[in-house]
């Protein structure tokens, strides 16, 4: 717990400052998560993908697999050209205005 305390300070472990899971997550934005079934963070953006949809959000999740954390930003990688055409399209959805 020391090592907590210095990173938290006061402020409760529960408080949404620090873990927004913990909070209202009614109404967000459209959500994309990209990430990987190596991703060390893969655990922690599903737990937020479904706390996302518990509060009725429509948030995406896409799991590559097999890859580390951020692997589109090694543009070699086949996947990565297939992560970026995703992120377009959820943009294209999402961020297009009624003329497009």
């Amino acid at each position: 717990m020391p090592a907590q305390r210095a990173y938290i300070g006061a402020t409760r472990p529960d408080d949404p400052v620090l873990s927004p899971m913990k909070g209202d997550l009614t109404g967000l934005p459209p959500t994309l998560f990209l990430t990987s079934a190596r991703d060390l963070f893969l655990s922690g953006a599903s737990l937020f993908h479904r706390a996302m949809l518990r509060a009725g959000d429509q948030p995406e999740l896409v799991v590559f697999e097999g890859l580390n954390h951020a692997f589109w930003t090694n543009p070699t990688l086949p996947e990565s050209d297939e992560a970026y055409r995703i992120a377009a399209k959820f943009f294209e959805r999402h961020l297009s205005g009624p003329d497009r």
